[in-house]
C-alpha cells in the first residue's frame, strides 16, 4: 500500500498503557510495504502514543520502502511514539528498506520523544538506503527518548555511527560468532544457526559448526571488591572491564593489557 498513514503487516499498535500487547514467534518474509505518508515497519508500521509493546523472538524478510517527509521507516518497526514503549528481545532482520524523505534503519526507524524502545539479542543484516546521510542507520535512524542496546549487532559500514550496539563484519555473520554471541546473551538460547548450511543467525536453538567458542572467566581481585564483573566471553567480540573499582585507602588507576 502507498496510501495509509501507517503501514505494515500490522498498521499500527494502540493503546493506553495498561496492557502490554505481545507480539512472539512470528515472522514474516517475502512481502512489500510501501506509503508516501506516515510510518511503515516489516512487522509495525507505528507504536502509537503511550501505547506498549513487546516483541519476542520475531524476524521480518520484507522489503521496505517510504517516500514522504514524515514516513519513518524500519525493518521491524517504523515509529515508537511519544511516550509508548516497546521491548525488542531476540528480533532480527533481513529485509532491505528504501526511505527517500526520512528516517530509516533496521530495527527502528524513529524513537520520538518520551518513547522507549529496549533492544536485547538483536541482529540487522539487511541493506538499508537513502539520499539523506543523516537520516538512515543499521540499528536505530534517530532517537529523541530514551533507546538501550543490548547484545545487539549490525553490519559495519564505513563512516557510519551507530547509536548503540555493535557493528562488526559480515564475516562474523556468516561464520557462527554473531550467533554464539546471541545464543549466549540473556535469555539467548533460542538463536542457533549451522554455519555450513545457514547464512545467518536463525531461531533454530543450536549453533553448529561455528569457529567461535565460549569461554569462563574468572577475576581473583580483593576482599569486599563490590564492582560486576562478566563471567565469560566469546570469540570475536570484547566486553567491558568496570570503569571504577574501589578499594579503601587506594586508587584505581585504570585496567593495562
Amino acid at each position: 500500500s502507498k496510501s495509509c498513514d501507517n503501514c505494515g503487516f500490522c498498521g499500527a499498535i494502540v493503546g493506553s498503557g495498561s496492557v502490554v500487547v505481545t507480539v512472539q514467534n512470528f515472522g514474516v518474509v517475502d512481502s512489500y510495504f510501501g506509503t508516501n505518508n506516515g510510518s511503515v515497519g516489516g512487522i509495525v508500521g507505528r507504536i502509537d502514543n503511550y501505547a506498549k509493546a513487546s516483541f519476542s523472538k520475531v524476524y521480518s524478510y520484507v522489503s521496505v520502502y517510504a517516500h514522504g517527509s514524515s514516513a519513518a521507516s524500519g525493518g521491524l518497526i517504523g515509529t515508537v511514539g511519544q511516550r509508548a514503549e516497546v521491548n525488542l528481545k531476540n528480533v532480527y532482520n533481513c529485509g532491505s528498506l528504501v526511505n527517500k524523505n526520512s528516517y530509516v534503519a533496521g530495527l527502528i526507524g524513529f524513537v520520538m520523544s518520551y518513547g522507549v524502545a529496549n533492544i536485547e539479542n538483536a541482529y540487522n543484516v539487511g541493506s538499508v538506503s537513502s539520499p539523506f546521510t543523516r537520516s538512515w542507520k543499521s540499528l536505530v535512524a534517530n532517537n529523541a527518548g530514551t533507546l538501550k542496546m543490548v547484545n545487539t549487532y549490525c553490519v559495519r559500514i564505513n563512516g557510519r555511527t551507530e547509536l548503540g550496539g555493535t557493528p562488526t563484519s559480515i564475516e562474523k555473520f556468516n561464520n557462527g560468532m554473531v550467533a554464539l554471541a546471541l545464543h549466549e546473551g540473556e535469555g539467548g538460547s533460542v538463536w542457533g544457526q549451522d554455519v555450513e548450511k545457514d547464512e545467518y543467525p536463525n531461531f533454530s536453538g543450536e549453533v553448529k559448526n561455528s569457529v567461535a567458542k565460549k569461554y569462563n572467566v574468572v577475576f581473583h581481585t580483593f576482599e569486599g571488591d563490590t564492582a560486576s564483573y562478566f563471567n565469560f566471553y566469546t570469540t570475536g567480540f570484547t566486553k567491558d572491564l568496570p570503569a571504577n573499582v574501589v578499594q579503601e585507602n587506594a586508587g584505581f588507576l585504570g585496567w593495562y593489557d
